[in-house]
């Protein structure tokens, strides 16, 4: 199944808020997921230099992935795909 990385703005100071919003998100694409969508949210890593967020799904397509935000109400800046084994990704 293809991965996605989506990428949101998130302040220095709304950290904490931070933490449960990637708490939200898994439970949003867990819910999809039962309702018979390919979704789940495989990992979140937070850039303070940035004020980003970036969280990384493997899904059936972007738009799912959209989909896990909007029912949590977030948005994402930007959904791409992306390969997380440079093995694969060279085969």
């Amino acid at each position: 199944m293809p991965e996605y990385l989506a990428e949101s703005y998130l302040s220095r100071s709304a950290l904490g808020a931070g933490r449960r919003e990637a708490t939200e998100v898994a439970r949003a694409a867990g819910q999809l997921a039962g309702g018979g969508r390919a979704v789940r949210l495989t990992r979140c890593i937070y850039i303070p230099q940035d004020e980003t967020s970036l969280y990384l799904f493997t899904a059936e397509s972007a738009e799912v992935v959209r989909a896990v935000a909007e029912s949590c109400g977030l948005t994402f800046e930007r959904v791409v795909e992306a390969m997380s084994d440079w093995q694969t990704a060279a085969d």
